[in-house]
């Protein structure tokens, strides 16, 4: 089973009004992503990602993967990336969780840390961050939504691994997301992405 994450350089904090601010981890190679710094994001989403950031703190990781993304989407039960995962076939969210958490246990990926005062991202949670705003636009939103993540979550296999029962393919969560949300992403080149299912090229 693949680790969710590598570590990264950039810590991110949710601030009340949903837009998160970046925070740079001193290094001579990296300098933290500019785009993330002005993601405006949906209440509900907002609330995804400090429940992430709650859950790496409370697991003393101190750096959020991109499963503990997930957790917060199956935690709040009436967003619509959860609704989402219900129309798929995910019928007890609560079991779902406890998946997530029994699979980051088997790949240590819950590996306690030294104490660190700010919550890191690791990279494949920070692009799936990016991505997600990536999808908000081509969904023509000026705020990130919880489907947005969800969407970028399946576009970088993160839940193909985890829930295989439904097999949630970029094709397939896409087909249920706008049929939840009642919108259409207009995604670039989208007659060749349609053929081939979507993939990492949209992180």
């Amino acid at each position: 089973m693949q680790r969710p994450c590598q570590r990264s350089h950039l810590a991110l904090t949710p601030t009340p009004c949903g837009r998160l601010t970046h925070v740079c981890h001193a290094t001579a190679t990296e300098t933290p992503a500019e785009a993330i710094s002005n993601l405006s994001t949906s209440k509900a989403l907002a609330a995804i990602i400090q429940y992430a950031i709650d859950f790496a703190k409370a697991s003393e990781t101190y750096e959020v993967n991109s499963w503990m993304l997930l957790m917060g989407i199956l935690k709040f039960e009436q967003c619509t990336a959860a609704k989402t995962l219900q129309r798929m076939g995910i019928d007890d969210l609560y079991g779902a969780w406890h998946e997530v958490l029994w699979a980051m246990q088997a790949v240590d990926a819950l590996e306690t840390r030294p104490f660190v005062p700010e919550i890191g991202f690791a990279d494949r949670a920070y692009h799936v961050l990016i991505g997600a705003s990536r999808f908000a636009e081509w969904g023509g939103r000026t705020k990130v939504q919880s489907e947005d993540l969800l969407m970028a979550l399946a576009a970088g296999a993160v839940l193909e691994g985890l829930f295989p029962d439904i097999k949630p393919t970029f094709s397939r969560v896409r087909q249920a997301v706008e049929q939840q949300a009642g919108g259409v992403y207009v995604l670039p080149d989208d007659d060749a992405n349609t053929k081939r299912g979507g993939d990492d090229d949209f992180l």
